[in-house]
């Protein structure tokens, strides 16, 4: 049985970004309907803090901005 992983891509930005920013860069990345709690989560557990979550026009969180810890 195949299952299929949504988070594998923001795990590994969040694994290999660090490689390509400055120390004091920024990654923002989109996240689909429900999806910013645990894509937060994900990144904070490889060492980023989200420094600021914005929502779309229909309310739903979109964008999440991290900074390295």
């Amino acid at each position: 049985i195949q299952t299929t992983d949504y988070f594998h891509t923001y795990r590994r930005i969040a694994t290999e970004a660090q490689k390509h920013l400055s120390q004091s860069g920024t990654v923002i990345v989109e996240v689909g309907d429900n999806q910013a709690d645990a894509v937060a989560e994900i990144f904070q557990s490889k060492g980023w803090s989200c420094i600021e979550r914005r929502k779309d026009l229909d309310g739903m969180e979109r964008a999440i901005a991290f900074v390295r810890a």
